[in-house]
């Protein structure tokens, strides 16, 4: 089973996004809209045009855009919010499914994990970095009896975020901000603990989120994230290689996937010390939206396979005491 993870993973969400269009506009699952309402919060040409931003950042001549364009991110976001939420749920990231587990109790335990780590408790606030639509923020929360401030750079997300929070009567303790995690507006010194759940992969630069995350920790706290990485098995100089990370690159809006010995460095350069770190995978226009996650699709499983890419390597670090 070792380096299949990444495959098995994204079965489900392909099935999905495979289905034909006409079998969305009838299916219904419990509480989820039929495929045809879920961009219904969108204005009439919306979903095009944010495809057509998206689409000609990642596409520019010359260096990548995803290395500079945090506006990018947004776009991205907003094609892809419902698509993720209908096909994975609210929260967007991996988890292990254990023997005759459930999706959900799968990633409500992958999320319970990092509250662990981090030790946050009732009377401590956690920064969540990068929080989607606060799926995972809302269970860490109930799960820990702590808070969390969560930041994402999609005004969409934040609304569907602090409107879930309030449906689970959670307002008091969740709570969503938009802000670039490049420069986030909160004060130094103002969080117990910290996470981030395979969301600092789309920072151009590790060391100006992790330095963030430094600034705002308060001296001691702890910061917990789940990274997407190459692994040890990658060669650069392999096509197959290179060209699974490409296709992940792609259709997930990433700048160049790092290495663990990437990650190292721009924590301690930053100040933190890395105290653990453990590769968790290794235990075990909607028609163009469509098409890019089908090679996001392809990538993830072809990564998977080669034992190449790890969507879930936990690295934890501490700012000292003395900073």
């Amino acid at each position: 089973m070792k380096g299949t993870f990444a495959s098995l993973a994204v079965v489900a969400f392909a099935v999905i996004l495979l289905w034909p269009n006409d079998s969305f506009r009838i299916f219904s699952n419990g509480d989820k809209p039929g495929f045809v309402d879920l961009f219904s919060t969108f204005e009439d040409g919306a979903v095009k045009a944010s495809w057509d931003t998206y689409h000609a950042d990642i596409t520019s001549e010359g260096k990548n855009d995803r290395d500079e364009n945090p506006a990018m991110i947004s776009s991205f976001y907003n094609i892809v919010s419902d698509w993720y939420e209908y096909g994975w749920g609210q929260s967007f990231h991996f988890a292990h499914t254990k023997t005759a587990e459930s999706h959900d109790d799968s990633i409500r335990r992958h999320e319970e994990r990092i509250a662990d780590v981090i030790g946050l408790k009732p009377g401590l606030t956690a920064l969540d970095v990068g929080c989607g639509v606060g799926g995972p923020a809302r269970a860490i929360a109930s799960h820990s009896g702590g808070n969390v401030q969560g930041i994402t750079i999609n005004e969409y997300q934040v609304a569907k975020a602090n409107n879930y929070a309030k449906e689970m009567g959670l307002a008091e303790r969740v709570h969503v901000v938009q802000g670039d995690f490049l420069e986030m507006p909160f004060d130094a010194d103002k969080f117990d603990v910290a996470y981030a759940i395979e969301a600092t992969c789309h920072a151009p630069k590790l060391e100006l989120v992790y330095g963030e995350v430094f600034r705002t920790l308060k001296p001691g706290g702890v910061f917990a994230s789940y990274e997407w990485l190459t692994t040890p098995n990658y060669d650069s100089n392999n096509e197959e290689h290179v060209q699974a990370i490409k296709d992940i690159e792609y259709g997930n809006a990433l700048p160049p996937i790092r290495s663990f010995e990437d990650v190292k460095a721009a924590a301690e350069a930053v100040g933190f010390e890395v105290i653990s770190d453990a590769d968790l995978a290794q235990d075990v226009g909607t028609t163009d939206v469509h098409e890019m996650l089908l090679t996001a699709v392809d990538g993830l499983v072809h990564g998977g396979k080669l034992n190449v890419f790890t969507p879930m390597h936990l690295v934890v670090m501490r700012k000292p005491v003395t900073a």
